[in-house]
């Protein structure tokens, strides 16, 4: 908080003068109750005298105290008894801030943009430079509030350059803060972090020390979701010390409770103590919701205790707190009562809290299941899935990105009920929602903005003191939803492909269906704990085969496979070959009849499945590759493409090889592409800096990498592509490749000639005997299928240079030729298969086709 206009000190008689400054020096330390009563006795001190500015500025600064502290009636009735002195037409303004400050607190950031872009405009008008860049600020916070990210961020730019007319580092520190939260919703967690490092630097400077600790905690959650989690750690602590020096304990509290999280995640015993201290931080300043919130994270920690469910459950109803009270008794709900269930559905019925529908729907429905009513059951799934993925809209990237790790079993548990009840086309289409959740949101900023208020809104609604704001909130989400079905309707009737890349219908797959090009059949595999479901559809026949089987033994199968090809541990053939004829028996055999006449297989696979080259299994003595191209899609709306075929374009193809000088296999590589394709941009060696690529890469429609690829599996977010330079300038990390978009714009096929570049890097699967391998579809590839790249090449494993040689100049001498990329890996890969030296599935399966390969 910076108080707009003047501190008045040289207006104010000595006691008022000394009261202010004491005040302001408590306030800025974090130490609340001092403030409240040294401004309280300068307002006596102002009043005894006469003097109405002094008091004026005093009951701004309580009422700013008492609404940090969450009194927001005790802070209305200040600001109304200012209002009856304010005079000018600044400190009319000043009122006005204020006003919206406490709306924004109650919920309303309309109205409070609205008021702060009036007191905005007034502030300059009276040539009152301080006061309009407070007010521009905090425009700029209604603003994010309100998911419009562009009109929030021409605030905060526009109150920084206030703050540095003013010569006021603490003020454009602020900023910085506000503006690493834009740049965290963007996604660009590194611009982000590189902000809020220029924050604290000016909040040390300006001995704001409450902007430093802010930005330290924003740090931490920053270096958290890059997968830095012991610089994360060290943020935190920082942060805690520096709190615990000002006596600030509501954010130590708020620090407490962020490294608990940390700690939790990593299995960390001593996430209780923190939770713990968090607790008795929040219960000190009488922050009863947020003490019951940390203390469900700590009865977490061992799992869901149903006997401290219910204490949580009976302290949430005397706190008053609906949400948690919800929320908690669907943790008990979810371990089979079905009292907490009905109890939950009647509060989730009032709140309407996106968060809470979707779950009580999901339990709904398997109670419904496990009655043996299939049709409600699945009809109440359907509602849990499309109230999920409403809900992902709101999210920050950063946040997003785990969602189908988190919630890929409610989607499981309707792919089951529909191919239980029949419906084979309704199971393909929830399949492929579910990978569509994988994949980068459409982004509108309509859409964005209205989801941005609904989860606004939501948290107000959770925090609402009293049933009638509460009453009012929940209106205002309400009709806040009315306007984001409009919105939706208008996107229909605007984009023809909304739908289709949003996500998916039962029309939507017969669309496609009738857009298939003769010969291509899609296989979608989903496998299940007892059995195998294969989902096969063609531009004539959609059908789905269910087989039985031991889903943990499926799993053991592939990840015996694939650990052996990624260590290159054995060359042993024929063991391989029995593992490949062992899925084949799975996942090909049962559906062989309909892949009859079939030129090429596109696989949508989910999960583990994703780490087995569908090109190796075996059918009849033979690989797949054998019978047909193979290839993959992230999901079955790309079938839709509307690109033209591809074609090579010689002279817009960049190729980068060996950019750190360890790769001369790699430089061998780019040397003999470029002998076939003269025309190509070329950066070897020290020429391939970050830099120079992102130079070099605008208008390009191919890019070949052939370099390091290294995935960090126990941090995903820390995995990167090598380029040349030292630390962080010499990588093209995980999180960062998105945000290329507007350079891979023209860019139609990336090929990454890079070790186990298409290795997924997020989640370890649970029934992993050593707990490494990973099932989510989050590795380097697709990552640029997230900055828009339409088709992949990429490997599996660490793959060898000789091989890797023979499959890219293969793969070039193909695509050279006029054949579509499919084909042509295919045809490269046969070449190697043909030799004996390179027969072994090691050598040519690491490749696979990602994406629209025609």
């Amino acid at each position: 908080m910076r108080f707009v206009g003047l501190l008045l000190l040289l207006l104010l008689g000595g006691k008022v003068e000394d009261a202010v400054v004491r005040g302001e020096r408590a306030w800025r330390n974090g130490d609340y109750a001092t403030a409240l009563t040294e401004w309280g006795q300068g307002l006596e001190e102002a009043r005894a005298s006469g003097d109405r500015a002094a008091q004026l500025d005093l009951l701004l600064r309580l009422g700013a105290v008492n609404r940090q502290l969450g009194r927001l009636g005790t802070a209305e009735k200040t600001i109304e008894l200012a209002e009856t002195l304010a005079t000018t037409e600044t400190e009319k303004a000043r009122i006005l801030v204020d006003r919206a400050l406490v709306g924004m607190a109650r919920g309303d950031a309309r109205k409070a943009e609205g008021e702060l872009a009036k007191a905005f405009q007034t502030f300059q008008k009276e040539g009152d430079v301080a006061g309009a860049a407070t007010a521009a600020m905090n425009l700029g916070v209604a603003r994010f509030s309100l998911g419009k990210n562009a009109e929030a961020r021409k605030a905060f730019e526009g109150a920084g350059k206030l703050f540095d007319a003013l010569t006021d580092p603490g003020g454009q520190a602020s900023v910085d803060v506000q503006l690493a939260r834009l740049d965290r919703r963007a996604g660009d967690l590194k611009g982000a972090l590189d902000r809020v490092e220029e924050a604290v630097g000016g909040a040390l400077l300006a001995q704001d020390l409450a902007t430093v600790t802010e930005a330290q905690l924003l740090r931490g959650t920053l270096l958290r979701e890059l997968g830095r989690n012991e610089a994360a750690r060290a943020s935190y602590q920082a942060g805690l010390d520096g709190a615990k020096k000002r006596k600030d304990v509501v954010t130590q509290a708020r620090l407490y409770n962020a490294l608990g999280g940390l700690l939790h995640a990593a299995g960390d015993g001593r996430a209780r103590e923190n939770y713990l201290a968090a607790e008795e931080g929040f219960l000190a300043v009488g922050d009863e919701s947020a003490a019951l919130a940390v203390a469900v994270n700590a009865a977490m920690l061992d799992g869901t205790d149903a006997a401290e469910m219910r204490r949580l459950l009976d302290r949430a109803v005397k706190v008053g707190d609906p949400r948690l009270e919800a929320t908690l008794a669907l943790n008990l709900a979810a371990e089979g009562d079905s009292s907490a269930l009905g109890r939950a559905g009647k509060l989730v019925a009032e709140l309407g809290l996106g968060e809470l529908v979707w779950r009580h729907r999901y339990l709904s429905g398997k109670a419904a299941l496990e009655a043996g009513k299939t049709k409600e059951g699945v009809k109440l799934l359907k509602e849990a899935v499309d109230e999920l993925e409403r809900r992902r809209r709101s999210l920050d990237d950063a946040d997003a990105q785990p969602f189908v790790t988190r919630h890929e079993d409610v989607y499981e548990a309707l792919i089951d009920a529909l191919l239980h009840s029949g419906d084979s086309a309704g199971a393909f289409v929830y399949a492929q929602r579910l990978q569509l959740q994988d994949t980068a949101p459409v982004s509108d900023p309509r859409l964005d903005g209205l989801a941005a208020e609904e989860a606004y809104l939501s948290d107000s609604i959770a925090a609402a003191r009293d049933d009638e704001q509460r009453a009012v909130l929940t209106e205002r989400l309400s009709a806040l939803r009315v306007e984001f079905a409009n919105t939706v309707d208008t996107l229909r009737s605007t984009y023809a492909d909304f739908d289709r890349v949003v996500r998916m219908d039962p029309e939507d797959l017969e669309a496609i269906q009738a857009e298939l090009p003769k010969g291509v059949t899609v296989l979608q595999p989903l496998l299940f704990e007892d059995r195998i479901a294969l989902l096969v559809f063609s531009r004539d026949r959609l059908e789905a085969k269910q087989i039985e089987v031991d889903g943990e033994e499926v799993q053991k199968t592939i990840l015996r496979l694939s650990r052996s090809l990624q260590a290159a541990h054995t060359r042993d053939l024929a063991w391989t070959q029995k593992q490949a004829e062992a899925l084949g028996g799975w996942f090909i055999d049962p559906v062989w009849d309909a892949l009859q006449g079939s030129d090429t297989l596109v696989v949508s696979a989910t999960g583990p499945l994703r780490e087995l080259p569908f090109a190796m299994v075996r059918h009849d003595g033979k690989y797949l590759i054998e019978h047909m191209a193979v290839v993959g899609v992230t999901h079955v709306g790309s079938l839709a493409s509307k690109h033209a075929p591809f074609a090579m374009a010689p002279d817009r193809v960049l190729l980068v090889g060996n950019p750190d000088g360890t790769l001369p296999g790699a430089e061998t590589e780019i040397a003999r592409i470029r002998a076939r394709i003269p025309a190509a941009s070329a950066l070897v060696g020290t020429e391939g800096t970050r830099e120079a690529f992102e130079r070099e890469v605008r208008g390009k429609r191919v890019v070949h990498l052939a370099t390091h690829g290294v995935i960090d599996r126990d941090h995903p977010s820390d995995s990167y592509l090598v380029l040349h330079g030292d630390g962080e300038s010499g990588r093209l990390s995980y999180k960062e490749i998105p945000g290329l978009a507007p350079v891979l714009s023209d860019c139609r096929l990336v090929i990454l000639s890079a070790c186990q570049s298409g290795l997924a890097v997020d989640a370890k699967h649970p029934t992993d005997p050593e707990g490494g391998i990973v099932v989510s579809i989050n590795g380097l590839a697709a990552q640029f299928r997230r900055a828009g790249v339409e088709t992949l090449v990429a490997s599996l494993w660490r793959v060898d240079d000789a091989g890797t040689l023979a499959l890219m100049t293969g793969l070039y001498d193909e695509l050279a030729s006029g054949g579509d990329i499919g084909r042509s890996l295919q045809r490269a890969q046969l070449r190697l298969l043909a030799d004996d030296a390179t027969a072994h599935p090691w050598y040519w399966a690491a490749f696979v086709v990602v994406g629209d390969w025609r």
